[in-house]
């Protein structure tokens, strides 16, 4: 039999020790998981079965070859999100399960084996560089363990971000970021940062709640805090968001009424996030960045007020209601256009979509969608490309 046979018996290796990464380990060990869940458990004395070899090989980055030969199944990648992708594709080709099965209670049934038919698999190739969603408002999961702990539903969240072919998230806000940041870099993920907290940094109100959130009287402070962050992520994969906003995901010019015309709000803003990018450049010289204009931030930019570097994506929000305008503020409702400009050069683009969103007066899952279902079931929610 030229085919695979996949059954409880059936074991991966490591081809070398190159391939053995934190990320990969979690994702055999995944693997192992939805075998026990779909598979009926190899009998007593039943030492023989099929072998998944990983190997490492020169490929694109994300990029697969499963080649199928008898009693052999050998994946070729190229790094780890590689390996991940090609055991989470047998798991949904060849055992059922299916990328939001935790969530939707997905049914399972066990078989006695499963036949991978013999030849090679290959991935598919992304047209987006960085793809993924961000848990935002996440007090259901914040207060819930799953059945078993606290951690375990922000872990199988990740997981189904990669089953849907993720790579990025914002794993939370303020505390909760900091705190599961390092489970979705463990697992694979590229991490990047609420638009409120450039460079994934403690928030100012949180370290210093006795000072005035002023980056004119303060701004050692806010630069001992972005040094911080940078030491502590640097070894991750970060998109690295920079940025200034007030505290409490705000206007910061409520805090600093120095600032009381946009050019010099404009001019604080371009002043900062070229000070973070020189930061966080002098210590990941191959670092990616990224910026968000929302809110206010689109204003200025509209009106000429802000530079940003040619190298940082530019990620352009809708308004929470699936208008690609700016989010409407208190009673203010500027709704300035969200979008690049045809003629944007060689600028990278990114979008920041509202699956769901609540703008302090009311909510889209609670309101009339005013767009089509069809368009409203998009699952992607946040996606930033470099090309």
């Amino acid at each position: 039999m030229q085919d695979f046979v996949l059954d409880g018996n059936t074991k991966i290796r490591f081809e070398s020790a190159e391939a053995e990464t934190e990320p990969v380990r979690r994702a055999v060990n995944r693997f192992y998981r939805d075998m026990e869940m779909t598979l009926v458990p190899a009998g007593v004395g039943e030492e023989k079965g099929g072998c998944i070899l990983l190997q490492r090989k020169e490929m694109e980055t994300e990029a697969y070859v499963i080649e199928v030969c008898g009693d052999t199944a050998v994946v070729s990648a190229g790094s780890d999100l590689g390996f991940i992708y090609a055991l989470l594709s047998i798991s949904r080709e060849y055992l059922g399960i299916l990328p939001l099965w935790f969530w939707n209670d997905q049914a399972l049934e066990r078989r006695e084996q499963v036949l991978i038919p013999k030849g090679k698999i290959f991935s598919r190739q992304y047209r987006v560089r960085f793809r993924g969603w961000f848990l935002n408002d996440e007090v259901l999961i914040s207060h819930w363990d799953g059945g078993v702990n606290e951690t375990y539903p922000w872990e199988m969240a990740f997981e189904a971000l990669l089953r849907l072919g993720g790579n990025m998230v914002i794993p939370g806000t303020d505390q909760n970021s900091r705190k599961y940041a390092p489970l979705a870099s463990d697992m694979g993920l590229w991490i990047t940062h609420h638009h409120a907290e450039p460079l994934g940094a403690e928030m100012f109100a949180r370290a210093y709640p006795q000072e005035n959130p002023s980056f004119i009287e303060c701004g050692d402070l806010f630069r001992g805090l972005w040094r911080d962050g940078i030491e502590r992520q640097k070894k991750m994969h970060i998109i690295w968001n920079i940025g200034f906003r007030g505290q409490g995901d705000r206007p910061f010019w409520d805090d600093d009424a120095a600032c009381d015309t946009p050019q010099k709000r404009g001019e604080l803003i371009s002043s900062v996030m070229k000070e973070q990018y020189d930061m966080v450049r002098e210590a990941v010289p191959d670092a990616v960045f990224c910026t968000n204009l929302y809110g206010e931030i689109m204003e200025l930019y509209r009106q000429g007020f802000l530079a940003v570097p040619d190298d940082v994506i530019m990620v352009w929000a809708d308004n929470g209601y699936g208008k690609m305008v700016s989010r409407r503020q208190g009673n203010e409702n500027p709704r300035v256009p969200a979008l690049p400009d045809v003629h944007s050069g060689k600028q990278p683009h990114g979008t920041y979509y509202h699956v769901s969103f609540y703008d302090l007066q009311a909510a889209n899952h609670i309101t009339m969608l005013p767009n089509s279902m069809e368009f409203g079931s998009i699952v992607i929610w946040f996606a930033a490309c470099r090309s």
